[in-house]
């Protein structure tokens, strides 16, 4: 493994994936979850995750569902509005709140960032 990584998931074909990739839903109309098997993390996809027909969100903290994001309130900056298109962000300097869900790390290949 790469401990440079904290977990990837590799499903399908997929050519990215720990040791083995888990299973993809047969199409994109058949609509499942890919859920982490018993918490567990062995490094195979196809150990830790498995296919669900009920897709059941849960918190991060493995409880419930979770909520809903609340209405952006006055002074909220959306995530592109803080990275800005500069070389640093408009906000340099000032304290901002942002609402949102980091879904991806670019930390090379161009977009440097989240």
């Amino acid at each position: 493994g790469n401990d440079a990584i904290a977990d990837l998931l590799g499903y399908g074909t997929s050519n990215t994936f720990e040791t083995a990739a888990a299973t993809a839903p047969g199409s994109n109309t058949d609509v499942k979850s890919l859920n982490r098997t018993n918490g567990a993390d062995t490094d195979s996809n196809a150990a830790d995750f498995s296919l669900s027909a009920t897709i059941t969100p849960t918190a991060s903290n493995g409880g419930g569902t979770p909520p809903v994001d609340p209405q952006p309130e006055p002074g909220v900056k959306a995530i592109a509005e803080i990275q800005g298109t500069g070389p640093a962000s408009p906000f340099v300097g000032s304290t901002v709140t942002t609402i949102g869900k980091v879904t991806a790390v670019y930390a090379t290949g161009g977009f440097n960032g989240y």
